[in-house]
């Protein structure tokens, strides 16, 4: 097995698009990190980590793996499970000086590499979350709700920002964005943030995220406690999926947290489909 690291995102691409397209919603998160990285390299800090695992005896790539810190390691596997090219990806982490917060990928490589990496530095994990990967071609109109959604404009930033905030503690018990505010600003200058207004209140926002050549993700469903219940998230979500459509995507995609049984049911009455499943793990600091 022969490991390659690359020195951007616009040079891995040009080995592994090809692989990743052949399933692209399942390879939405990979495929479209790295086509952001490639758009705007100046947003991280640190230089991502980019590696693959070729097999010698026949030039294909057998795994691959990114990671842009603080975030996870994101898995690629081709295939069976393949021993010799985890423990390439392992050894090239380790001669690289990489420490990794946590493992992302479909199930069985992610508790493999997981596994692998416990074994290697001794480093305790536990799981983090089960998440399902949902694609979507047509939108079911969910049962209407007062209100009208629009896109999110710099007015909007102060709460976007304290949602985003939110959002990330409620989902990941942490938030892993230094700068909401300036996340927010950026995010809303590129049009991805969008809100559910309700007599002159805004009570919900969605955000488009990671566009690839046919598949665009939707994330950042948030609606602040009080007003849960009353069908804003589920008409946000639909109309920015339909917007989407509409502007040319095949599909759209998002991740749910299988432990939210509620999320789930709403996603697939509007049209949502399961296409697989990835297991997050966490490592000891």
């Amino acid at each position: 097995m022969i490991a390659k690291n690359y020195p951007n995102a616009t040079a891995f691409l040009e080995k592994m698009q090809p692989y990743l397209e052949q399933e692209e919603v399942a390879n939405a998160m990979m495929l479209g990190v790295c086509l952001r990285l490639a758009q705007y390299p100046e947003r991280v800090k640190q230089p991502p980590y980019l590696v693959t695992i070729e097999d010698e005896t026949n030039n294909q790539v057998a795994m691959a793996a990114t990671m842009t810190p603080p975030y996870n390691v994101v898995l690629f596997n081709q295939g069976e499970i393949n021993p010799a090219a985890m423990e390439a990806i392992a050894k090239n982490l380790q001669e690289n000086g990489w420490a990794i917060p946590g493992v992302l990928g479909k199930v069985a490589e992610s508790e493999a590499f997981t596994r692998l990496w416990s074994d290697i530095t001794g480093k305790k994990y536990q799981p983090h979350k089960n998440l399902r990967v949902f694609e979507l071609t047509e939108v079911i109109p969910p049962t209407p709700c007062p209100g009208n959604f629009r896109i999110a404009t710099p007015e909007d930033t102060k709460l976007i920002a304290s949602w985003v905030d939110a959002f990330q503690i409620e989902a990941l018990g942490h938030n892993e964005i230094e700068n909401p505010l300036a996340f927010a600003q950026t995010r809303i200058g590129d049009g991805d943030y969008f809100v559910w207004e309700d007599n002159g209140q805004v009570v919900s926002m969605c955000a488009k995220n990671r566009p690839t050549r046919n598949t665009i993700t939707i994330g950042m469903v948030y609606t602040p406690p009080e007003l849960r219940g009353k069908g804003y998230a589920a008409n946000c979500v639909a109309r920015l999926s339909q917007y989407l459509l509409n502007a040319g995507y095949k599909f759209c995609s998002l991740n749910t947290d299988l432990a939210n049984p509620i999320s789930n049911r709403i996603y697939q009455k509007m049209g949502y489909r399961p296409v697989c499943d990835l297991n997050e793990f966490r490592f000891e600091s």
